[in-house]
C-alpha cells in the first residue's frame, strides 16, 4: 500500500495541497490563507483492491490536548459533502461534551454495488442489479490496510465506529456479521436488507448462534421506504426492505448474545435519501450515551466521579478527564459543606488533565465567590489559555476575567 497527497481542487469547498477547506472556487491567496481547515485528503493504493482509493481524514483540534488520542469513526460513501455533514455533527457534539473527540475517516465510493454488497447466497436474487459481491475484499482493505495505516499516522485509540447508509448500511451489518472485531460500534442507516433475499440477517443470526457474548453497540434506522419507492426502480413493492428490517429487529430481541447493546429508530417522516444526517445525529448521541456523566451519580460525589471517569477512559482509550457538564453539579447544595465539598467536587473536574475551559472557569467562579482571589485568577488564566481559538461564544470572555482579577488582586 502506498500513499500520496492529493493536490486537486474541486468546487465543493476547496482542497488545497491535500487540505479540505471551506472555501469557494477561485479563492484568492488571502482567502486561502484564512480558510477553515476541516481535514486532509490522501490517495492510497490498495494491494487488496488493486486500485487507488481516496481517503478523507479529520482530526479534532480540541483545546489544550496536544497529546490526546481519539476513537475513530469510519464513514462509508464519504464523499466531500457527506464528510462535511458528518464532521459538522461530530464537532457539534464534541464542543458540548456529548461525545469524545473523534477522528473521522471518509472513504468515497468508486463502485458502490461492487464494494458494499456481500457475495450472493441466493443465485436468483436481485437479477436487476448487475455486479456486486465485493464486500469482503473491501472489508479487507478497511480492516487490514487502511486502519493500520490510520493507527500508525494519526493519534488514535483502539475504539472504532462504522457508519454507512443504504448499501453502506448493508455493508455495516455484513461487517458486524463476518468480522465484528474490526469495529466496536455500528451505525446502519436504512440498510438495504432486501439484498440477496435478506442474507444479511441470516449472517447476523449465524454470528449470534456461534457467540456466547458479543461486546458491540449497534444502532439501526429505517426511513419511510414506501414513500421512497414511489416512482423508483422498486415500483410500489418494498416488502423485502420491511421484511428484512423486521426480521433483524426480531432477531436482536430474541437472540442477541450477552453484551450486545442495540437500538433502532424508525424515521417515518424521512424518505430514504434524507435519513443520513438525522440518523447520524441520533445514532452518535445514542452510541456515546455513556460518555456523559449521569445525574444519578451526583450524590456519590467524588467516589462516583472517579469510577465513572475510569470506566469511560478504559472503554474508549481516552484520557482520564472529567466530563463536560458535571462542574455544574458542584454548584448545587447537595453536600454537607456547601463550600468545601463543592470546591472539592469542582477540583475533581479539572483533575486528569481536563481540556475544558469551562471547568476551570466554574472553579475560578467558586473561588472568587468566596474571596479566594489568587486561586480564582490562576484558574481563569488556565481557562483563557485553553479557550484560545474556541468556537463556543461562552468561552470568549475569560481574558477579560483575567484582567479583572488581576486588578482585584493588585488592590490587596
Amino acid at each position: 500500500m502506498r500513499l500520496t497527497t492529493s493536490t486537486r481542487v474541486p468546487c465543493v469547498g476547496a482542497l488545497l495541497a491535500g487540505w479540505i477547506c471551506l472555501m469557494p472556487c477561485g479563492a484568492d491567496a488571502q482567502e486561502l490563507q484564512d480558510a477553515v481547515i476541516i481535514g486532509r485528503e490522501f490517495t492510497i493504493f490498495s494491494d487488496t483492491l488493486q486500485e487507488e482509493r481516496t481517503v478523507l481524514v479529520r482530526v479534532p483540534s480540541l483545546r489544550g490536548d496536544g497529546d490526546a488520542r481519539y476513537p475513530v469513526l469510519v464513514l462509508l460513501d464519504g464523499k466531500a459533502w457527506q464528510f462535511h455533514q458528518i464532521t459538522a455533527i461530530v464537532l457539534h457534539y464534541e464542543t458540548f461534551g456529548r461525545i469524545p473527540g473523534l477522528i473521522v475517516v471518509g472513504i468515497p465510493s468508486t463502485d458502490r454495488v461492487r464494494d458494499l454488497t456481500p457475495p450472493r447466497r441466493h443465485s436468483d436474487s436481485d437479477q436487476w442489479i448487475e455486479g456486486g459481491g465485493g464486500a469482503d475484499r473491501f472489508m479487507a482493505f478497511i480492516g487490514d490496510e487502511l486502519m493500520p495505516y490510520i493507527d500508525a499516522h494519526f493519534p488514535t485509540t483502539p475504539y472504532r465506529v462504522l457508519v454507512g447508509g443504504s448499501f453502506g448500511g448493508l455493508f455495516t451489518l455484513h461487517t458486524l456479521a463476518t468480522r465484528p472485531e474490526i469495529f466496536d460500534a455500528y451505525l446502519a442507516i436504512s440498510p438495504s436488507v432486501w439484498w440477496d433475499d435478506g442474507a444479511a440477517v441470516e449472517r447476523i443470526e449465524e454470528l449470534f448462534q456461534r457467540s456466547d457474548s458479543l461486546d458491540v453497540d449497534l444502532y439501526v434506522t429505517l426511513a419511510n421506504e414506501a414513500a421512497t419507492a414511489t416512482g423508483s426502480v422498486f415500483g410500489d413493492d418494498v416488502s423485502g426492505m420491511f421484511r428484512g428490517f423486521n426480521e433483524l429487529i426480531d432477531l436482536l430481541e430474541t437472540q442477541a448474545p450477552a453484551g450486545t447493546s442495540w437500538r433502532y429508530h424508525a424515521l417515518p417522516h424521512k424518505i430514504h435519501d434524507m435519513t443520513y444526517f438525522e440518523s447520524t445525529y441520533l445514532g452518535l448521541d445514542a452510541l456515546f450515551s455513556d460518555w456523559r456523566y449521569p445525574p444519578e451519580l451526583v450524590p456519590q460525589g467524588m467516589d462516583g466521579l472517579e469510577v465513572f471517569v475510569a470506566s469511560r477512559a478504559e472503554k474508549y482509550g481516552t484520557k482520564r478527564t472529567a466530563p463536560t457538564g458535571w462542574t455544574w453539579f458542584g454548584h448545587q447544595p447537595r453536600f454537607g459543606d456547601p463550600i468545601e465539598d463543592a470546591l472539592r467536587f469542582l477540583n475533581g473536574a479539572v483533575s486528569g488533565e481536563s481540556n475544558d475551559p469551562g471547568a476551570y472557569a466554574w472553579l475560578a467562579t467558586m473561588f472568587e465567590d468566596h474571596d479566594r482571589l489568587e486561586e480564582a485568577l490562576a484558574n481563569y488564566e488556565i481557562a483563557a489559555r485553553l479557550a484560545e481559538g474556541a468556537d463556543r461564544p461562552a468561552d470568549h470572555g475569560f481574558k477579560e476575567d483575567v484582567v479583572r482579577l488581576q486588578r482585584l488582586v493588585g488592590r490587596r
